[in-house]
């Protein structure tokens, strides 16, 4: 069971659902999520709550909270992914199909917040899908956590959440992401530098490292003398 009933469950819970926020086409929405298996079944049942109330429509309708995707490519490469996922072992505990809005939207590209449980070997576990879709696991220990944070190719962000301050720094240091938000997450900060690792991305962003990018460090060593004044002469 969860420590207590507040606000920091809470906004755990919420950190989870973020999968689908901005149509899961931001590359630091939550792809993964390593949850303690002592109170695995209670905190994923509270996200797939939160999850089941999204509403998937008018990407210009206030109350949507899910929009289409990019096109046609895109949502077969979802479908295809999540598909695969299915094939691999993996449950899908809600979603996993496409959803018709209205009229209007009857030839849209819409698919349904999706969470899949399995564990870290699983295509949907390894890969950015850029869609509102979310792999869940459970871990033992910390150990166990930071080895499966760890294993993958994408690092561009990562979250802990934890109520033991020392735990949270020493994962938070431990995990190998670019940004790593803790008892946080997507709160950005333009103090804060950005850089997709370790196979993601073109360099660093949001921050004044990127300028190093596009110049070049030079030493222009210069003497005024008109005669040699090294160590041999005379």
């Amino acid at each position: 069971m969860p420590a207590d009933e507040d606000g920091f469950l809470d906004r755990a819970v919420d950190a989870m659902v973020r999968s689908a926020s901005d149509e899961g086409l931001v590359c630091t929405c939550p792809s993964r999520a390593l949850v303690q298996e002592p109170v695995y079944d209670e905190f994923v049942g509270r996200a797939l709550e939160r999850i089941a109330e999204l509403v998937v429509d008018d990407p210009l309708d206030t109350a949507t909270r899910v929009g289409p995707r990019g096109g046609p490519e895109h949502l077969a490469r979802l479908e295809s992914c999540v598909d695969t996922g299915r094939s691999e072992g993996a449950t899908v505990l809600i979603g996993g199909h496409r959803v018709t809005v209205g009229d209007e939207f009857t030839d849209g590209y819409f698919y349904a917040p999706t969470v899949l449980q399995g564990h870290n070997r699983m295509r949907v576990f390894r890969e950015d899908l850029f869609g509102p879709v979310l792999a869940v696991t459970s871990f033992t220990d910390e150990e166990q956590a930071i080895a499966i944070a760890n294993d993958s190719r994408n690092g561009p962000g990562a979250g802990v959440w934890t109520r033991d301050g020392d735990r949270a720094y020493r994962v938070g240091r431990a995990v190998k992401a670019s940004r790593v938000w803790t008892n946080c997450y997507h709160q950005y900060s333009a103090a804060a530098t950005y850089a997709c690792t370790p196979a993601t991305g073109v360099g660093r962003e949001t921050h004044r490292l990127v300028l190093d990018q596009y110049s070049q460090m030079k030493s222009l060593v210069v003497s005024h003398g008109r005669r040699y004044s090294g160590p041999l002469a005379g």
